[in-house]
């Protein structure tokens, strides 16, 4: 197959994959819509049957047979989160002061320990695709003038470039952070907890450096024309091979001594 159909495929698909990677990466555990419980950065053991799942931006409560899930933003407190993922527990039941206590260290883990870097590389990755078009936009010679000295410069090759390294020091820091609390509950027996890492969002977060970085390749690849080599000046071009009449050393004067 040519290959600028598979390079004009790939600036097809590629961005739409990578927006749906870093969608579903940061919007595990926000609602109950399927899949998205399935989404998190680490899981909370409650008790035997009953773990807690720590989202980007949100939770979700996983028992035997259901699942309730809830947004996190910053302001809410632990109560008011309590009483959404719990809402059949009073607050004189000994297991309230459990769960509240649970929920006060998911939101430690989520604020402070989980950095929610993956926003940087999806907005750089977003303003990207943005600047590419309206790029694309001033090449066709219908813009205006600032619009004009956009194209001349390279901003989104730049921009996307530093989604990609971010992408890859997101994917990476999670991978880690997460193992390490699974680690250090499961085989260092620290703290009262089970700690479990979530495979989903680190897959995701790998796939979406993955595609990032073959986007960049393809954006930054420039296919050759057509013609091996351009032909300029007095350039003639024989079997595609380019030949330049290029004036040769001046003729051989014989110097002629002065007189004295």
């Amino acid at each position: 197959m040519n290959f600028r159909l598979i390079r004009l495929a790939g600036l097809i698909a590629l961005p739409i994959a990578i927006f749906v990677l870093y969608v579903l990466a940061l919007t595990g555990c926000v609602s109950n819509s399927p899949g998205l419980p399935s989404i998190f950065l680490v899981a909370l053991e409650v008790n035997n049957s009953t773990e807690l799942r720590v989202g980007y931006f949100g939770m979700c409560l996983v028992d035997n047979s259901t699942e309730t899930c809830s947004s996190a933003p910053y302001s809410i407190s632990s109560e008011e989160l309590s009483t959404v993922l719990f809402p059949d527990l009073t607050p004189e039941s000994q297991d309230s002061t459990l769960t509240t206590s649970t929920i006060t260290k998911a939101l430690q883990i989520q604020r402070h320990i989980f950095f929610s870097l993956k926003v940087f590389p999806g907005a750089l990755f977003f303003l990207s695709t943005v600047v590419y078009a309206l790029q694309a936009y001033a090449k066709s010679g219908n813009s205006m003038g600032r619009l004009r000295r956009l194209a001349d410069g390279h901003w989104a090759e730049e921009i996307l470039a530093v989604s990609v390294v971010l992408a890859l020091v997101s994917a990476a820091s999670v991978m880690q952070t997460a193992n390490a609390l699974e680690f250090s509950s499961r085989d260092l027996g620290a703290g009262s907890l089970g700690i479990r890492a979530g495979v989903t969002l680190q897959v995701l977060g790998w796939l979406a450096f993955a595609c990032s970085t073959i986007l960049c390749a393809l954006v930054m690849y420039q296919p050759p024309s057509n013609d091996r080599f351009r032909v300029s000046g007095k350039d003639k071009v024989e079997d595609g091979f380019s030949f330049s009449e290029r004036p040769g050393p001046p003729p051989f004067e014989a110097a002629v001594a002065e007189p004295y």
